[in-house]
Formats: structure tokens, C-alpha cells, sequence
């Protein structure tokens, strides 16, 4: 335990420690995550593994979105046993979509996938009522799964929440690519019900116990700058407004092209993926906070010695950036090999920062 965060993690861990564990973490996140990441003593490591760690411990992934206990059991895992720096909630995009009334096809091994779209025009966006966290579909296994984190970890909390742009993409189908050209007031309409949906589930699960909020954007990808301008901009920042918790930013795939627009988010944090970040890291203030992007496709396959070059290469080339959580570009998939995922752990916590220690 020779830095601040491994103490965070080791009191927060001790069933003798709870009271204690829960000061320390709310002292540590009212300082807020960039003079949290700055004071930290190491970088960060962490992971949307949900997925992986389901098939590690039940070995059912339906079984388990549908199951408190399963899913609690499975995002335990991800930190006693792949001994990430923080719990983060499963990236199962179609759940707030099936509250909204999306038909879902599940999977054993498989995250499960949207397969209708009830959103023809926009006078079926009026049909449409904002599911309740509390008593919807499967939301409230996610609210309990984060009581029991609360209740049994004091530590750094993510939960993860469809963004606005992405679930309107559930509700319309691909068709909503064509619509910003073609009906922008549909897609205008759909974004701002999303808007509200994402809004009230994300609430819910800050009190139930989140520290952090991830905005999972990956459908902004394949938007243009003007597009991004018109129909998520906005969205996003209306949520992170209505929250007490800071909001991570997350687009995946080729977003470059949307970086300076992400830059002007509200949002604390951006987490990406095939980005450059060096040009990324020089764009922002220095209290924005960056997350990524070693790639999901290299820790699914490897081998185990590319994993860990790469991760040296990724510390190495942002080295300079205090304010920095090293992570996947996005979600690993389930078939990720507890392994590779534990090379790219280990090289993150051994990594001394000589660049930093020099100043």
C-alpha cells in the first residue's frame, strides 16, 4: 500500500473497515476526480468488464442481467479477482431501450441485442412514457446490484447509462442516421424524451449509490460535426446538469472528427477509443479528465506480451497527463481472457511515472 488510491481500495475492501472505508471515499470524490486522479500516487486502472466477469463466475449472461445476485456477484469479481481501481456497472445498451418498450433478444454468451423500434414519427415519440428506475423492466436489478456495492465496498462506484443520441438510435432504428437530414424535428423529439429517460435512471442510481456516471455514446461515432452540433451536444449537457455526480463522456470507434466538440461537454471526463490522445490530451483543460484507450480487440486476443507493450506505450505517450484513468477503448468482450485482462492491470499498477517524478 505505498499510494494514496491502494489505501482507498484496501479500507474499502476490509469488512472491519466500513465506516472508516466510507469517510475515506467520501472525502477522496469530494475533491473531485482530477485532483483525485493528481494525488492518486499511480494511474488508475479500470474497465467496463461486466461482461467477461459474468462468464467467469455464472456463465450465463441473460441469466445474470436478469438476477441481482448474479450480476453482484459478477461486478465483485472484476475487483477481487481482476483487481481493477473501480466497480463499473455492466454496458448492457439495450436496458434502458426495453423500459422504453424495445423488444430484446438475450443471449447465454452473448451481450443481448435491440430487435424492434418503436419509433416510426414523431407521434409515436408522444406515445412513449419515462420508465420508472424504481419498478421498470430490469432497471431495479441494477439499482439493487448498486446497493450491494454500496452496502459491502467503499469504493469508486461507476454505473453506466445509455446516452440520449445512442437510445433514440434503439427507439428509431438505423433509420435515425437518415432522419437528422430528413426529419430533424422527429429525431429533435425523440433525443429530448431520451434525454429525460436517461436523466431519471442515472439519478436513481446516484442514489443508490454511484460515485460516477459513464454516458455510453457509442452511436456518435457515425455522426457529422454539424449533426453532433445539433442533436447530442445539447442532450448531454442537460443531463450532466441535472446530476450530483461527475459524468464521464463515452464515444467509441473512429470519433476524431468530434473531439473538439466533446472538448465543450460538461461533462469531467471523456473516455475514447480509436482517438489519438496525445492530440486529445493537449486539447483539454487540465481538469478534464481522459479515459482510455488501450484496444478491447487486443485484450480479447493478444498475446499477453503485445497486451503489456502496448499499455507501456499508451502510460508512456500520456505521461505528462495527471489527470488520466488508463482503460479499454470500450466494453471488453465476454469472451475476454481473465488473463490478458489481468497483463493489462498489472503493467498499469508496476508503470512508474519517471516523466511525472522529474518535475
Amino acid at each position: 500500500m505505498t499510494h494514496p488510491i491502494d489505501f482507498l481500495n484496501w479500507v474499502g475492501q476490509r469488512e472491519g473497515f466500513k465506516l472508516t472505508g466510507r469517510i475515506v471515499l467520501k472525502s477522496a470524490m469530494s475533491l473531485g476526480l482530477p485532483r483525485l486522479l493528481r494525488i492518486a500516487g499511480r494511474r488508475l486502472v479500470s474497465a467496463s468488464a461486466g461482461a467477461p466477469a459474468i462468464i467467469l463466475t455464472s456463465g450465463d449472461i441473460e441469466k445474470a442481467l436478469k438476477n441481482t445476485q448474479l450480476m453482484y456477484q459478477a461486478l465483485e469479481f472484476t475487483v477481487t479477482k481482476m483487481y481493477l481501481d473501480t466497480f463499473c456497472t455492466v454496458a448492457d445498451l439495450s436496458l434502458e431501450a426495453e423500459a422504453c418498450g424495445c423488444k430484446i433478444q438475450f443471449y447465454k454468451r452473448e451481450m443481448p441485442s435491440v430487435i424492434t423500434h418503436p419509433v416510426r414519427d414523431r407521434s409515436d415519440v408522444r406515445k412513449l412514457k419515462v420508465p420508472d428506475p424504481e419498478s421498470d423492466t430490469r432497471l431495479p436489478i441494477n439499482l439493487d446490484a448498486m446497493d450491494y456495492l454500496k452496502r459491502n465496498y467503499s469504493m469508486i462506484k461507476v454505473a453506466t447509462v445509455t446516452g440520449p443520441f445512442t437510445l433514440s438510435l434503439q427507439l428509431c432504428g438505423s433509420s435515425i442516421y437518415l432522419d437528422t437530414l430528413k426529419d430533424p424535428a422527429k429525431v429533435d423529439d425523440v433525443v429530448e424524451y431520451s434525454g429525460k429517460v436517461v436523466t431519471k435512471y442515472a439519478e436513481a442510481l446516484i442514489t443508490h449509490g454511484a460515485d460516477i456516471i459513464i454516458i455510453m455514446e457509442p452511436a456518435l461515432s457515425q455522426l457529422s460535426q454539424k449533426s453532433y452540433e445539433r442533436f447530442a451536444h445539447s442532450a448531454i449537457n442537460e443531463i450532466v446538469k441535472h446530476l450530483t455526480k461527475p459524468c464521464i463522456l463515452h464515444v467509441c470507434g473512429r470519433a476524431e472528427h468530434l473531439v473538439k466538440y466533446m472538448c465543450n461537454s460538461q461533462c469531467t471526463a471523456f473516455s475514447v477509443d480509436e482517438v489519438d490522445m496525445s492530440n486529445l490530451s493537449k486539447r483539454l483543460p487540465r481538469n478534464s479528465v481522459i479515459v482510455g484507450n488501450l484496444s478491447p480487440i487486443l485484450l480479447r486476443h493478444g498475446p499477453i506480451a503485445e497486451i503489456e507493450k502496448k499499455t507501456l506505450e499508451l502510460l508512456n505517450e500520456t505521461a505528462y497527463k495527471e489527470e488520466m484513468i488508463i482503460a479499454p477503448g470500450c466494453d471488453l468482450s465476454p469472451d475476454t481472457p481473465l488473463n490478458n485482462i489481468l497483463a493489462f492491470v498489472n503493467a498499469v499498477k508496476k508503470w512508474k511515472n519517471q516523466r511525472l517524478a522529474i518535475k
